[in-house]
């Protein structure tokens, strides 16, 4: 992918756009756990550091990688929270309870949370 051309370079972040918008849509309308908006950022930020040194993107890797350590020892020792439950519950309840658009609705409401706990598990 180094060699590739500006153009080629152009049409891959376009593909990276077209499934980041698609799966926006899958996530609100059908799932909201979807992967395929995840794999869009990851796809655009890798397009980032495809012209950088490798000792620059290995210093890059080390560092999220140390971050991603720091955050799952936090997620090990962080108590339970009950609103979190309460929360949870509601909107299970919500989703059973809803037609197909007040649950795409309710999907909405939470995706920015769970699209950035995705991209955060995901790339990290």
């Amino acid at each position: 992918m180094k060699t590739e051309t500006v153009k080629g370079l152009k049409r891959f972040r376009l593909r990276l756009i077209v499934l980041g918008v698609l799966g926006v849509f899958h996530g609100v309308l059908f799932f909201v756990g979807d992967i395929l908006f995840g794999c869009a950022l990851m796809g655009t930020v890798l397009t980032l550091v495809l012209q950088k040194t490798d000792s620059l993107v290995k210093k890059l890797g080390a560092w999220m990688g140390s971050i991603a350590l720091l955050f799952y020892v936090a997620i090990a020792f962080m108590p339970s929270d009950p609103t979190t439950d309460a929360l949870t519950r509601q909107y299970d309840r919500m989703m059973t309870m809803q037609s197909f658009w007040g649950a795409a609705m309710e999907r909405s409401l939470i995706f920015p949370q769970v699209a950035f706990a995705l991209f955060f598990v995901n790339f990290f």
